[in-house]
Order: structure tokens, then C-alpha cells, then sequence
């Protein structure tokens, strides 16, 4: 509880040294800091550390920009200074482009990842080994099974194309009965 209100106040802070608080926050957080001391104490402090983190990236920015002037004026050969050569060029290069570099990384990472992912949700996954002896027993039981039936097949033809021996001749009478004749 104690670090949420110190963010809070942290952050009230930060918003009077910007200036973002409208007439009527301003005008309690002065009257706040004159009754509190530690809450004027932590607006000094503060104001020093963000002028002094501003100066730091200033400092930084002009450096890089100095730096970047005098290599391109090197390199154009206005001032007389060592161009340059191999691994110098290199590291320079490298300073230069380091971030772009990052980042042209880390989206081409998350292109790779991305095709990926996708190729291997939708390829057909490659079936167990067990799968395929199960595949194959199923193939040659079906295969015994055919031949079973093409031999019940010729078995059938052989006999209709069989002539039969003995022909059955019908007689009839007159009380509607039919009688088989014929030695059967």
C-alpha cells in the first residue's frame, strides 16, 4: 500500500515539475510541499535528477553528432585527418547502424518464427510407425480376403458353366401337383 502511494506521489511529482497540473492541483501541491518537507525535499531532488539525465542526453546527442561531422568531413577529404580503413570503419559502421541493425533482427526473427509456426500448424503431420504397421496388417488381411473371394468367384462360374448330367423333366397332373422325374 505504502509503494502504491509513493508512486502516486512520485508521479504528482513529475506531472508539477512538467507542468501538467491545472491551476487548482498546483496551488494544493504547493500548499502540500510548505507543510511537508520531505514532499518539498523529493520536488528538488527530482528536478535536479531530470536536469541532470537531460544535460547527460544532450551531452550524448552531441557527441554522436560531432562524431558523425567529423567522420563525413574525413571521409570527404575537407579536413586532414586519418580516413577510416578496416576494422575502424567497421566499428563505426557499427555504432551507426547498431539499432537498425536490431531491429531489422528482430523483425525478421519474428517473420521467421511467424512462417514457421504457420507452415507447421497446416503441413500433415507424418504418421507413427505404429500407425503404418497397423495400415499394413489391415493391407494384407484385405489381400487374403480378396483371394478368398476370387476362388468362391470360380468356384461359382465352374459350376453354372458345369452342363448338368440328368435333366429334370416336370410332369404335370391334373390335381395341380407337379412331380419331379429324373433320378433326383
Amino acid at each position: 500500500m505504502k509503494e502504491n502511494n509513493d508512486i502516486m506521489i512520485l508521479d504528482a511529482v513529475e506531472r508539477y515539475i512538467r507542468g501538467e497540473m491545472n491551476p487548482d492541483e498546483r496551488l494544493y501541491f504547493e500548499n502540500l510541499r510548505k507543510t511537508n518537507g520531505e514532499i518539498d525535499q523529493l520536488v528538488v531532488e527530482h528536478t535536479l535528477f531530470l536536469q541532470q539525465m537531460n544535460r547527460f542526453g544532450e551531452w550524448q546527442k552531441f557527441q554522436t553528432t560531432l562524431h558523425d561531422v567529423h567522420t563525413d568531413l574525413a571521409q570527404q577529404g575537407k579536413i586532414n585527418a586519418d580516413k577510416l580503413k578496416g576494422q575502424a570503419k567497421v566499428v563505426y559502421l557499427w555504432n551507426k547502424y547498431k539499432r537498425v541493425a536490431a531491429i531489422a533482427a528482430s523483425i525478421a526473427g519474428v517473420t521467421a518464427l511467424t512462417i514457421s509456426t504457420l507452415i507447421w500448424s497446416v503441413s500433415p503431420k507424418a504418421p507413427a510407425a505404429s500407425d503404418l504397421e497397423l495400415l499394413k496388417k489391415e493391407m494384407i488381411s484385405m489381400k487374403a480376403k480378396d483371394r478368398q473371394q476370387d476362388k468362391e468367384l470360380n468356384t461359382v462360374k465352374d459350376k453354372i458353366n458345369t452342363p448338368v448330367k440328368d435333366p429334370i423333366v416336370y410332369k404335370t397332373g391334373g390335381t395341380g401337383f407337379h412331380f419331379l422325374h429324373g433320378g433326383r
